[in-house]
């Protein structure tokens, strides 16, 4: 029996830039416990084959090209799995975690899929890893003539960067400075001491104010979050007194989350990193 492409779902991470979301991050499997689950792509004898980035579903052809099974307003759900742990630093879950039953749907005449509270139906079983459902629904035989295809978008966390700078050169403030015009991140210096007021309300100055007792610790903290994009961020220098020290500084490692303090407002969710000179 041949297959032919029936649909196509392709992970994606939103941003001015969409780029593929690999199967090292999220993955989808067909619902093992859903009637439209593993037992409809059975029943009607369509094969789960994953990409890179999603996955494609194909439908068998008889001998003269048409359908081996007609299909009539068919409706297929999957699981949307968590494969990294650390998905909810790089991704804003919060749209998700608001929902009981958050499923991404396929709507007419859209190539996005739309998230949406799940419409009632049986229970499914609880899963650690899944973090929504997806349902594509009134597939049809036509499909084939042009098969669909959809993408399921997640959006980058907005967070900021903060680097803290440790170092013996007391008589030296550092700067950071951005060579890319088109991104033009600026960060803001903050001289941190036993007694400053910032202090208290930043754990990791603390313990690397209590750390350093001989040198200085300056905090440079992002005034906007970086276009979290899925490129590399490259271009940011750190300087000494306007030279030149460090001409690409590395992002913050993705599992280093903290609160940025805030004067007077609620503290921001950011990503650090701790460089000593």
């Amino acid at each position: 029996m041949k297959f032919t492409p029936l649909f196509q779902i392709a992970l994606r991470r939103g941003g001015s830039t969409p780029t593929p979301i690999g199967g090292d991050t999220l993955a989808l499997h067909s619902t093992a416990t859903d009637a439209a689950g593993v037992r409809a792509l059975q029943r009607h004898r369509l094969l789960v084959r994953p990409q890179p980035d999603g996955l494609v579903v194909l439908t068998g052809l008889a001998d003269d090209g048409t359908l081996f099974l007609p299909l009539a307003d068919l409706t297929l759900r999957f699981d949307l799995i968590r494969t990294d742990p650390l998905l909810g630093s790089a991704f804003d879950l919060a749209p998700l975690l608001s929902l009981r039953h958050p499923t991404f749907r396929n709507v007419p005449a859209a190539v996005d899929l739309q998230l949406a509270e799940r419409a009632p139906g049986p229970p499914s079983s609880p899963s650690a890893d899944r973090v929504a459902w997806v349902e594509i629904s009134l597939i049809t035989s036509a499909w084939i003539q042009a098969p669909p295809r959809f993408v399921l978008s997640l959006q980058p966390r907005q967070v900021r960067w903060v680097y803290y700078i440790v170092t013996q050169r007391t008589d030296r403030i550092p700067s950071i400075t951005d060579s890319v015009p088109a991104r033009a991140l600026e960060f803001e210096v903050t001289s941190l001491a036993s007694a400053s007021t910032e202090l208290a309300q930043d754990r990791v100055a603390q313990v690397l104010v209590a750390g350093s007792p001989e040198g200085r610790v300056y905090r440079l903290s992002s005034k906007r979050s970086p276009p979290l994009d899925g490129k590399a961020q490259v271009g940011l220098r750190l300087l000494l007194d306007g030279q030149r020290y460090i001409s690409d500084l590395p992002p913050p490692p993705s599992d280093q989350v903290m609160n940025l303090p805030v004067q007077n407002g609620t503290p921001l969710d950011a990503l650090y990193r701790v460089i000593r000179l």
